[in-house]
């Protein structure tokens, strides 16, 4: 793929970016990725996670993402991804219950939770963990 297929491409990528986060009773599966759009015309990754090595990564001032890495994240599609809606689930809740989200930012700056699978979620995480090695 060209950089100019991938600028074309980037019409479908949110324009400002998104976040995912997901929370576990075991720090060692709990991570924040956010992805942004600079001023520059860049993606960039901050965040904090454990790698499947088991160490602890964190950035706060912002990976460049490579050019795969943004092609792998189109390819994923995650504007097209249905708004999540929350169901009402009665009055139990387990408080070490693992919790997953996405939230995607658009150009107009509007932002909309998405439905999110166990199984897209760990193909996102996959992704940008390479980003944190």
């Amino acid at each position: 793929m060209t950089m100019m297929d991938m600028n074309m491409g980037m019409s479908m990528m949110p324009k400002r970016g998104f976040s995912l986060s997901r929370n576990h009773m075991s720090a060692a599966g709990s991570y924040n990725f956010d992805v942004r759009l600079n001023d520059d015309g860049h993606y960039y990754l901050k965040g904090v996670c454990h790698g499947q090595d088991g160490r602890l990564y964190r950035n706060d001032q912002g990976i460049l993402l490579s050019d795969e890495t943004i092609e792998a994240l189109l390819e994923l599609k995650l504007e097209e991804l249905n708004v999540y809606v929350r169901r009402e689930e009665g009055q139990l809740f387990a408080s070490d219950q693992t919790t997953k989200s996405l939230s995607v930012t658009f150009a107009d700056g509007h932002s909309e939770a998405k439905e999110l699978s166990d199984e897209l979620a760990f193909s996102i995480y996959s992704i940008l963990i390479e980003e944190f090695q």
